[in-house]
């Protein structure tokens, strides 16, 4: 887990989710993840890569607005299994996708390249999400 996808769990937790309930929210989100993982795989075998990728960005957005607005704590399962939507359409699928374009010969390269801009967003996004967390008066987002 990255801190941006921590932050979910966080709101959780401050929408009035216990400690076991945070957990359980996780561990939905993991099983939405794992349990739609394959059918976004199959999907962009059939339809470009690219639009299941979109798909998996718009199901990130939907996430992360569906916990800012929400304030009854039984809709965070429901916006988690969306979220978990995100990285099974994101995650393998980019990988394929960038397979898919690059030539054999460059396979490797590409896909550094690849998960080394991914992490470093990730890095980023973290950071900002960190400092954001902890500044005293943060900015009160949800």
């Amino acid at each position: 887990m990255n801190f941006p996808d921590a932050l979910l769990l966080l709101r959780a937790h401050e929408l009035g989710l216990s400690t076991e309930g945070v957990i359980g929210a996780y561990i939905l989100y993991n099983v939405a993840y794992a349990a739609l993982s394959y059918p976004a795989g199959a999907l962009s075998d059939r339809v470009p890569r690219h639009l299941v990728f979109a798909a998996g960005l718009v199901f990130f957005a939907a996430g992360y607005l569906g916990l800012g607005l929400i304030d009854d704590p039984t809709w965070v399962f429901p916006v988690l299994i969306v979220y978990g939507g995100f990285a099974a359409a994101t995650d393998g699928v980019g990988k394929a996708w960038v397979s898919s374009l690059a030539p054999a010969q460059l396979q490797g390269r590409a896909q550094g390249l690849f998960q080394g801009l991914t992490g470093g967003g990730i890095l980023v996004a973290g950071i900002w999400a960190g400092l954001a967390w902890a500044t005293p008066g943060r900015c009160r987002c949800w």
